[in-house]
Parts: structure tokens; sequence; C-alpha cells
């Protein structure tokens, strides 16, 4: 390890953190033309002097970062660099170094400052720096600085998680970002176009998303960890798989879970008290309720309450805007019940019954038949002739009843005895 009287200490700065106040001390060591850093060292106290982190970044000639150590008391991790990128990382670190505001702001302060002066623009916006105690005082501001405004947002949209991400940034010219998954592979690329960054449809995990300054060999400006949450997302309920059976309508339900048992809970009138709470091995159930109108379901992990998830609502199917209304039907003569004419409407999905009514003309000006049916079958005790008009509608499980249907042709054959 280099010694601090290597090199020079150019700041020393108190910082407020989550955890109190921490001091950052920030020293350097010049190559032989003194104008670009060939190594820089951090430290970070708590607010009663002991050292928590330890930092020290190297340069080539051109002032390229080559490589990253970080000191965790008696633990030592390294990490190398190509052409701004880290290219290997330390396994028993096991992932990018990234820790607290040390290995941020020197990390950034060494990849990005030139001279004596330094930077923690990188730093989360929650460490504000106090005070500046000895050396040079720090710019606030990178020549090209990106960073994160604020905490991610995390919009549910019709179980569809978007990540939202602010970003500010004073980058003079284009910035570019990649989102890298856990394993390293770019989920998403492309150039900072506003201040806002969606990512739709993230699977669990976590995440790293870097800014890159372009024109400048892909230089990294900014970086930030990006974790999104296991979640529970419901199928929406397809009305046509409702089904009535004993009075009762028995539901199917799916949902997408990271778990293995889940809570079903069912809410009527947008109560916060389940009328049903159900716990379910497996990512399906049915439930049975007495009525579906105001009704809304949710799951939840029951080994991880925590698992966000959204009320989704159960509703019966709509009523069908426009009924089928087929080609002129020519009934037929039946001798069943004493003789009539019958016809077929067509068989309408959840339908109980159904509402006739015939006139002799198309205007509707004289009404000859109306009847209720139980079902789709029409039987017309009549000794008429010739061509009548008809419409109907249907009423559901729901007793919910339809619009009319469009004017339908019927026709009667010339005898009883005519085949058609």
């Amino acid at each position: 390890m280099i010694k601090d009287g290597d090199k020079q200490q150019i700041a020393r700065t108190r910082f407020l953190s989550g955890q109190g106040k921490e001091e950052v001390e920030l020293y350097e060591r010049s190559n032989i033309d003194k104008k670009i850093p060939a190594l820089r060292k951090a430290k970070t106290y708590d607010s009663r002097g002991r050292k928590i982190e330890e930092l020290i970044a190297r340069y080539d000639s051109k002032g390229e970062i080559t490589s990253v150590t970080l000191f965790q008391g008696n633990k030592k991790f390294d990490q190398r660099y190509e052409n701004g990128k880290v290219v290997a990382i330390d396994k028993d670190y096991g992932k990018e170094i990234s820790p607290s505001i040390l290995a941020v702001a020197a990390a950034f302060v060494a990849k990005n400052s030139v001279g004596a002066q330094g930077s923690i623009a990188s730093a989360p916006a929650k460490y504000v720096p106090l005070a500046t105690t000895t050396g040079k005082q720090f710019n606030i501001a990178l020549d090209s600085p990106v960073s994160i405004k604020n905490n991610i947002d995390e919009i549910d949209v019709r179980d569809n998680y978007i990540k939202k991400i602010e970003v500010e940034s004073q980058a003079k010219g284009e910035v570019r970002y990649e989102l890298l998954a856990a394993n390293r592979s770019i989920v998403k690329s492309g150039v900072l176009k506003s201040p806002d960054i969606k990512f739709q449809n993230l699977d669990s995990g976590d995440y790293q998303l870097n800014f890159y300054q372009a024109g400048k060999q892909g230089q990294r400006i900014g970086s930030s960890k990006v974790s999104v949450a296991p979640r529970i997302s419901s199928v929406k309920v397809n009305p046509s798989m409702i089904k009535k059976t004993d009075g009762a309508f028995e539901v199917p339900l799916k949902w997408n879970s990271p778990v293995d048992e889940n809570i079903v809970e069912v809410f009527e009138n947008n109560s916060k008290t389940p009328i049903i709470t159900k716990a379910v091995k497996g990512t399906s159930t049915s439930i049975k309720v007495p009525s579906v109108n105001n009704l809304t379901w949710r799951v939840r992990g029951s080994i991880s309450s925590v698992l966000p998830s959204k009320k989704s609502k159960i509703a019966p199917p709509e009523l069908l805007k426009e009924l089928p209304v087929p080609a002129p039907i020519i009934m037929k003569y039946k001798k069943d019940f004493g003789g009539c004419y019958s016809f077929d409407l067509p068989k309408i999905p959840n339908s109980t019954k159904y509402f006739i009514e015939v006139y002799e003309d198309a205007n509707r000006t004289k009404m000859v038949f109306n009847r209720w049916l139980d079902n789709t079958g029409v039987c017309w005790q009549s000794s008429r002739h010739g061509k009548y008009f008809y419409r109907y509608k249907y009423f559901d499980s729901w007793n919910r009843q339809s619009s009319f249907s469009k004017i339908g042709e019927i026709i009667f054959p010339i005898s009883p005895l005519t085949e058609f």
C-alpha cells in the first residue's frame, strides 16, 4: 500500500449523511508532468474519527482509470478497467465496487477531475457538504456531471411495473446511458433526451444504470444502483369464464407470483376488510360468490407479505352492443303442442331469457306477436302467410337486459307440408 506521505492531501471535507457527520480525505500523487493524477486515495471517517472505508484509484499516462482498490476493515477488493469501463470485478466482493459516499466520490473525483481540484457531484444528493477544513475546496460540479436527482419512483400501471428515474444533468454535449442486469448484460441503452428515463416490464433483481459522456472514449460520468423488488401481478378475469351454478357465481382467478404460497383476498364495495381470505399453493384458484357486482380481488405472498400487489376488479361481461341477426328465416311447421311454426334465435353467452317482437312491416307500425322465452326456440301458433319482421333482446345472469337487435325477417312456408 502506498503511504499517505507519498501524496499531497488536496482536501478534507465534512459531510452530513444518514448516519451523522462523516469526513472524507482525498490524497493525490501526480505523474511526472504534474498535470494529471497517477493515483488518488480517499478515506472516510465517522463522527468519532473511526475510519469507515478507504479507496485507491490508479491511472495511466493519459489519465484513464486502470484499477480501483477498496479496503473495508481487513478486507481488500480489486477492480480493473479498460477504456474507462469495468472489465473485471472482485469475485469476493461479488459486484461492481460502488459503496457509500467514499467509493462514489473518490472514484468519480479521480476519474473526472484534473489537477488539484476534485468533485463530489456524483455522490448521492443526501450527502450535503458542510465545510472544507483543509486543502483546496472541492468543486461541487464536474465539467460534465450526471447524477440521480431523487429516488426511483415505481409506478403500477395495469400490472406493468415501470421504473421511472429522474436524472439531473449539467453535461455539455450528448450523454448516453446503459442499464445493466446483474450478469452485466445490457438491458437497455440509449441517449439521454429528457430528465426522465422509463423502463417498463423489468424483471425483479438488481440493475446498474451507467452514464457516459459521448465523444470522450466512453468516459463514465455517473452511475446508480437500481433494484426491482419481486412482485405479484394479477391476470385479468375473463368474464366469459364466470359461471353461474346453484345460485352462485364461480370465478376463476390467475396471477403471476415469485412465491409458491399466496393469499387471495376478495373485497366488496371498496371495503378494506376482505369478504374472502383464501390460502393458495400455486398461482390459480376459483371462488364462489353470490354476486359479482362491485367486487375486487388481490393476491399477496403469504411468505413475504411485503410483496407489492394491487386490487383487480371482478366484473360481469359486457352486454353485446349489437346482437346477431341471421339471414331471412323460413319457419318450419311442427305438429307438437297442437301445431306451430318454429324457428330459433341466436344463442347468446350468459343469457337467461329472451324477449321477441314480430311486426307486419319493417317500420314496426303494427305488432302481431311478442313473447318471453326461456330459451332460443320460438313456437308461433298462427295461420298467417308471407313475410314478417322481428327483433329481440336478452337478459343475462346479472338480470341486465340488452338493447333490441336490428330488424330481421321471418317467412311462413307456402303450406304446412312444404319442406325447406
